[in-house]
């Protein structure tokens, strides 16, 4: 009989892309503590029914993405401590998307695809 993989243990330095990761407004450095909006306690306690200790990903835009732990998850009240910074930002590409408008184009759609796939401008 086979014996099955083993998962990788916690200390392990490879990338998780199992982990849930979250969009935050906050900026992101070794001190800070992340207070949780009404959404993100929702999210993070009722859809990914996450715990106290449970680790996830931040990641605001600015300053890369952050390890983090559930401090804090009541109804009304979450918190989350920055533990260490995993991935450094990605510098923004000079993609242009240059296109013809054509009868019937469904416009909203090409846009959201574009911005999807990183595009930094779209012109026509």
């Amino acid at each position: 009989m086979k014996d099955k993989p083993q998962p990788p243990s916690p200390t392990e330095e490879s990338y998780d892309f199992t982990k849930i990761r979250l969009f935050v407004a906050d900026d992101l450095a070794t001190t800070a503590d992340i207070n949780l909006s009404a959404n993100h306690i929702n999210y993070l306690s009722n859809v990914m029914r996450q715990k106290i200790g449970a680790t996830i990903l931040l990641f605001n835009g600015r300053d890369g993405e952050w390890l983090a732990e559930v401090t804090e998850l009541q109804r009304k009240r979450g918190a989350l401590t920055l533990l260490k910074s995993t991935r450094q930002q990605d510098t923004v590409s000079d993609i242009e998307l240059l296109f013809a408008p054509v009868k019937k184009m469904r416009l909203d759609f090409l846009v959201q695809k574009a911005t999807e796939l990183g595009v930094s401008s779209i012109r026509p």
